[in-house]
């Protein structure tokens, strides 16, 4: 604090003894801008921003100062905006800085402001022009050779992926800062690239990874004197311990960061970080009452630097409330902690348009961002080229495959047409064949009976008349005849039909689809099965429904969903088509297909 003050009389007093000295001349204008410039630097350093803007101000307000010092003076007020969380007010005076570094050949100026702009960037959610502005600095670095520089720029970008939750490149970018640090011999950096790989293992939970990374620097860290980086390092050390448990060892580093805090800007965005923390070492000791009084204080400093969401104090402010007891209270903060949230959503969309104008409605237009828009104006040409020779591809692609498959279905339908119209045929050739084993007997029993009636008594041509009928409709007898005959080798075939005299009275069609399912079961035994029995029975239920049971000793038949052959398709269409039902079973090594049809 005392150093504070020094320097902060001190470049009163340069100011003073300027506005003494009627007739400055170049010279002593010069050494003033030089001196307040680096009080400035030396306020900057101890996160004072607001002490340090005023001298930065007063050196911007000097005339005679050469371009060197007059860039610098705007890169640091850049960078000072960047402390204070103003990322409008920042960028211009960044791009400002670069566009003066560009003319007058400054690698120190450019290296400091493609840093501070890529923060900028960063913060404002452009994460493409914040690496633009990295990358360039990292090549301006790499070729004067200033490898402390080069870590600090790997370092951002490690930064970059660790907020946006890409932690693995992260990691990697934290240990290529680390790598070039080691080389600069630069402990700042190297503990500024540690805090970042802390944060991002932090992020992964390896609370013990997190903290290790730190706590054996922690000291040394405390040594450098420098704020910003004891601010940076200890929170990812400090919220792991919390999460392991470790609240004495968290209560102690704390109590060690205090002269820091006192030399910090109350509402900072370090500042706040580190409150945060130490409200949440309170809840872990139960210290509600002071938990909440320390969300009170944050809340009161976030008036001017919205470090902290609102909504995030209120509900910690209600969650202090609820553990004290005070329900009323506790309900009071979460319906203004939904009220923010809401707020919040409605206000998306003038925040992105606020973001679209720092972007774009600048009044200078750098040669860089010119160079970095037709970088992408070629990048989009080379992908767009690429889209649309892969469309085309897919689309050739596509046709090719629906001609395919087209093809194929045709030659599918053509298949089963051909299968259908074979099974017409045969059905045809099967009808005739039938016709003929039903008629045949009958023909020649009606030339006998002709012969009979001219001979005899036709009274006595009436009974056999009957029995000519009879057998025109007795399905039982014609696939009796059929299976006691079927032409099977070392086979025995047994046929059963109950109730032979109640046979006649079903429908001729009906009986003529029995008598070839009879056939398709039998055909089918005879191609897939190994049988060396087969029974057949036909019953004719008092009730009036048939049951038709064929079974053998052999392969199970597979009558469902089977493609073996068009003779089990229509055995089952057959069934179903007379209204039947249909089902297999297997008892004592004995397959049966059991039919069921209403007569």
């Amino acid at each position: 604090m005392r150093r504070h003050l020094r320097l902060i009389i001190l470049a009163t007093l340069i100011v003073s003894l300027a506005a003494c000295n009627s007739k400055p001349t170049v010279t002593q204008e010069q050494s003033k801008a030089e001196s307040l410039l680096n009080a400035a630097s030396e306020l900057t350093a101890m996160s004072r921003p607001d002490s340090a803007l005023t001298l930065l101000d007063s050196v911007l307000n000097l005339n005679g100062i050469d371009d060197t010092v007059h860039a610098m003076a705007v890169g640091e007020k850049a960078n000072n905006m960047l402390i204070l969380g103003r990322m409008a007010d920042a960028l211009p005076l960044c791009r400002q800085a670069i566009s003066e570094g560009e003319r007058i050949g400054s690698d120190e100026v450019l290296i400091n402001q493609y840093s501070t702009c890529g923060i900028v960037y960063r913060r404002l959610g452009l994460a493409d022009s914040a690496m633009w502005a990295y990358q360039h600095g990292i090549e301006v670095s790499k070729r004067v050779g200033l490898k402390d520089y080069v870590a600090n720029l790997y370092n951002n970008i490690a930064v970059m992926f660790v907020e946006t939750d890409r932690l693995k490149e992260g990691i990697s970018y934290a240990e290529e800062a680390t790598r070039w640090a080691t080389e600069a011999n630069d402990t700042v950096e190297l503990f500024s690239a540690l805090a970042t790989k802390a944060s991002a293992l932090l992020k992964q939970n390896d609370y013990k990874g997190a903290r290790h990374t730190i706590v054996p620097h922690f000291d040394e860290i405390l040594g450098t004197g420098s704020t910003p980086l004891a601010l940076k390092t200890a929170s990812p050390m400090l919220q792991s311990c919390i999460k392991l448990g470790l609240i004495d060892e968290a209560d102690s580093y704390l109590r060690k960061l205090q002269p820091v805090m006192q030399k910090v800007e109350p509402a900072s965005n370090g500042s706040l970080g580190i409150l945060e923390i130490e409200a949440a070492l309170m809840h872990a000791q139960h210290n509600y009452m002071g938990e909440l009084a320390l969300w009170n204080r944050i809340e009161t400093l976030c008036k001017t630097n919205q470090g902290v969401p609102q909504q995030r104090i209120m509900w910690s402010k209600a969650e202090c409330m609820r553990l004290i007891g005070n329900t009323n209270e506790a309900l009071r903060y979460m319906r203004e902690a939904y009220k923010i949230a809401d707020s919040t959503k409605n206000s998306d969309v003038n925040r992105q348009l606020s973001e679209f104008s720092v972007r774009y409605n600048t009044q200078q237009k750098e040669l860089q961002i010119v160079k970095l828009n037709q970088e992408k104006a070629t990048e989009r040409a080379r992908l767009m080229t690429i889209v649309l020779v892969l469309a085309v591809t897919s689309m050739l692609l596509a046709f090719g495959i629906v001609l395919i498959l087209y093809k194929r279905r045709i030659a599918n339908q053509r298949y089963e047409l051909n299968l259908r119209r074979k099974y017409i045929e045969g059905l045809e050739s099967e009808r005739a064949r039938l016709a003929r084993e039903l008629h045949d007997g009958v023909c020649n029993d009606l030339l006998g009976l002709q012969i009979l009636m001219t001979t005899s008594d036709k009274e006595q041509t009436i009974p056999i008349l009957k029995d000519i009928m009879i057998g025109v409709r007795q399905i039982a007898k014609v696939a009796a005849d059929y299976v006691t005959h079927y032409p099977l080798a070392n086979c025995k075939i047994n046929f059963q039909a109950t109730d032979t005299d109640r046979w006649q009275h079903i429908d001729q069609a009906k009986a003529f689809e029995i008598y070839r399912i009879v056939q398709e079961l039998m055909g089918n035994i005879a191609k897939h099965a190994n049988a060396h029995i087969i029974n057949v029975y036909m019953t004719y239920e008092k009730w009036g429904q048939i049951v038709l049971e064929v079974e053998n000793d052999g392969a199970q038949p597979q009558l469902k969903d089977s493609t073996n052959g068009i003779g089990l398709y229509t055995t089952t269409d057959r069934v179903l088509g007379m209204n039947g039902e249909i089902k297999r079973s297997e008892t004592n090594g004995m397959y049966k297909v059991e039919i069921k049809l209403n007569s």
